[in-house]
């Protein structure tokens, strides 16, 4: 289990059933570059998560630029990618690890201690010798405990039309504000 930094080598060793990587990668001054940058080449197997819409929640004008996604709706979102109780997730970006800091730390923070972060990212990763693939990655829907804690409220009807995209769009601004307007009933 790795819960602080993971290498390379260790995740290019890691048992893939068991392994949920999330491609973190993101620009404050263009939101749009790491949907691309991920459309364009990423880890095999690794989920996309914008740090706009997944990794933050709604803004209202004083609570700041990216503040705390609601709990309940993350851990769905993660559940619906895969991670649960036995998961080692592993985030990476392609900066100085911030946007993947914050995976970890939002993981952590939902009580999923199997989280770790890509040592050097993505650039490390492409030094290494790592695959790269421009497939979306198939889904392995998980009950993750912090999910199976929040079932009273968000419960598979009310997210399926969220999480069961076509592909690796699966969370658009428009599913978020109907995500919230579920949430308010």
């Amino acid at each position: 289990m790795y819960t602080t930094l993971i290498s390379c080598r260790q995740l290019m060793e890691a048992p893939a059933e068991s392994l949920i990587v999330l491609d973190c990668r993101f620009q404050l001054d263009n939101p749009d570059y790491g949907h691309a940058a991920y459309e364009q080449g990423h880890i095999p197997g690794a989920h996309y998560l914008h740090l706009d819409y997944h990794l933050s929640g709604s803004k209202n004008g004083q609570n700041g630029r990216h503040p705390l996604p609601d709990g309940q709706r993350l851990a769905v979102d993660l559940g619906a990618l895969g991670v649960g109780e036995n998961t080692q997730v592993v985030a990476y970006d392609d900066g100085t690890g911030q946007y993947a800091a914050r995976a970890w730390w939002l993981l952590r923070w939902l009580g999923h201690d199997k989280a770790a972060v890509l040592d050097g990212g993505f650039a490390a990763w492409k030094a290494a010798g790592g695959a790269v693939d421009a497939e979306p990655p198939q889904r392995r829907p998980a009950a993750s405990p912090s999910a199976a804690r929040c079932r009273r409220r968000w419960t598979p009807a009310r997210c399926k039309p969220i999480w069961m995209k076509k592909h690796s769009r699966w969370w658009t601004p428009a599913a978020r504000n109907a995500s919230a307007a579920w949430a308010r009933r």
